[in-house]
């Protein structure tokens, strides 16, 4: 868990600065699709997700946040697709649709 959360922020920070200090991406964002998740409880979250192009599986980055999805974390993930991840936005409880 630490170890994925020390590789978002050294991607985030990358992101800006043209991914320095790190191999040439590996690939290129693919699609966006928005998703509501059903929960235990039968609430249902709202999601985005990102998956790089190519088959999978990917691995994914899962990002829960109380902010609009848009933006500046599909940049964040668009540097993920590009090094092979798929990356999920999900809005917390109480946000979002």
């Amino acid at each position: 868990m630490r170890a994925l959360l020390l590789t978002s922020l050294l991607l985030t920070a990358c992101a800006h600065s043209a991914h320095r200090g790190l191999p040439p991406p590996t690939g290129k964002p693919g699609a966006a699709d928005t998703v509501d998740v059903p929960m235990a409880d039968g609430v249902a979250l709202r999601a985005r997700v990102l998956l790089p192009k190519g088959p999978g599986p990917h691995a994914a980055v899962l990002t829960r946040v109380p902010y609009p999805m848009r933006g500046f974390l599909d940049r964040r993930c668009r540097v993920f697709n590009e090094y092979g991840y798929a990356c999920v936005h999900q809005t917390v409880r109480g946000r979002g649709r």
